[in-house]
C-alpha cells in the first residue's frame, strides 16, 4: 500500500517503533488511510480471539507499517511476557500476529499475506465486507490465513488464523472435498439443463412434424 512520508519513516525504523494500544489508537487518528479506517476494531477482535486461551500475565505492543524479516507489514501485533523485541522472540507462549489491510483487492492482499506467512505465528487479512471465490478461500485455508471483515464501526473474524507450524498438519481434505462436490453439483446442473433443453427441442420438433402431417392431410 502507499504509506506516504510518515509511513516510510516508520518502516525505516523497523520493528523498534512499538506502541501500546492507546498510542496506536491516537496514531490512527493522525495517520490512518482508507484501508485502516477500522484498524482499531480489527485489532480488538483479533486480540479478543487470541487472548481467550491465555491465562498468564502478558503485555501487548503493536508495530504499524513496519519492516520485519525483510518484509513490510501493515501491522504486527505482539503478545508477550518478557521479551519486548519480536526479533528476539523465543518463548513459545509469546505470539506474533501479522495483519495486511485492503479495502476490496482480495487477490492482492492474499498474495501479500502468503509471502509474509512464515515470519509470524498467525497471519490475517482485513478487508471490507466483500465476496471471496472458492480459489481464494482455498488459498487462505491452505496457508492458515485468517480473514477479518470490517465496515464502519464494525469488524468480525470470518476465518480465524491457524498457527504457522500447524498449517500443513491441518487437513484441507474437507475443503477440497467441498470444492469438488460443489464443482460436481455445478456440472450436474449444467448437464441436467442441457438434457432438458434437448428434450424440449425434441418435443418441439415432434410437435412441428405432427402439425405438418396434419396440414398435409
Amino acid at each position: 500500500m502507499c504509506v506516504g512520508i510518515l509511513g516510510l519513516l516508520y518502516i525505516r525504523n523497523g520493528a523498534k517503533r512499538k506502541m501500546d494500544l492507546k498510542e496506536y489508537k491516537n496514531w490512527l487518528k493522525r495517520n490512518a488511510n482508507k484501508e485502516e479506517q477500522e484498524a482499531k476494531k480489527v485489532v480488538e477482535v483479533i486480540l479478543k480471539h487470541h487472548k481467550s486461551s491465555r491465562v498468564s500475565d502478558y503485555k501487548i505492543k503493536v508495530f504499524p507499517r513496519t519492516k520485519f524479516k525483510g518484509f513490510e507489514f501493515d501491522l504486527l501485533i505482539y503478545i508477550y511476557t518478557k521479551e519486548e523485541d519480536p526479533e528476539k522472540k523465543s518463548n513459545l507462549f509469546d505470539t506474533l500476529i501479522g495483519v495486511e489491510f485492503k479495502e476490496t483487492d482480495i487477490r492482492k492482499v492474499i498474495t501479500q499475506a502468503i509471502s509474509r506467512r512464515e515470519f509470524v505465528d498467525y497471519m490475517y487479512i482485513a478487508t471490507r465486507n466483500v465476496s471471496m471465490d472458492y480459489q481464494d478461500l482455498f488459498l487462505i485455508a491452505l496457508f492458515g490465513i485468517g480473514w477479518v471483515i470490517w465496515e464502519k464501526n464494525f469488524a468480525k473474524i470470518i476465518v480465524p488464523a491457524r498457527t504457522y507450524f500447524n498449517v500443513y498438519a491441518h487437513k484441507v481434505d474437507d475443503l477440497i472435498d467441498y470444492l469438488i462436490n460443489r464443482k460436481l453439483e455445478g456440472v450436474i446442473e449444467d448437464l441436467t439443463e442441457i438434457k432438458l433443453n434437448k428434450k424440449i427441442e425434441e418435443l418441439k420438433l415432434t410437435k412441428w412434424i405432427e402439425n405438418e402431417k396434419e396440414t398435409s392431410n
